[in-house]
């Protein structure tokens, strides 16, 4: 089997220049020994921001509940990691 490159890892760095190689008309194989895409997908900002969201309407939603009530008070949003 003839190629022109070997890509070695399939984060997201990996899985553009595979892409970008392929389309330039080069032959490339790309290995993966875990998970395509890197852990971003699947442990690290996709889910991190699922998180984050779902936290922010919950608080949303406690806030317009006690917005006309006048004993209520609402947690104050704090920041996750870098702003």
């Amino acid at each position: 089997m003839d190629v022109d490159v070997v890509v070695i890892g399939l984060g997201s760095g990996g899985e553009l220049v595979s892409a970008r190689l392929a389309e330039a008309g080069l032959d490339v194989v790309a290995v993966e020994q875990d998970r395509v895409g890197g852990e971003c997908p699947f442990a690290g900002c996709t889910p991190t921001q699922l998180a984050v969201r779902a936290a922010d309407l919950v608080a949303e939603t406690r806030r317009s509940r006690c917005a006309s009530s006048a004993g209520c008070t609402s947690p104050t949003r704090r920041s996750i990691g870098p702003s």
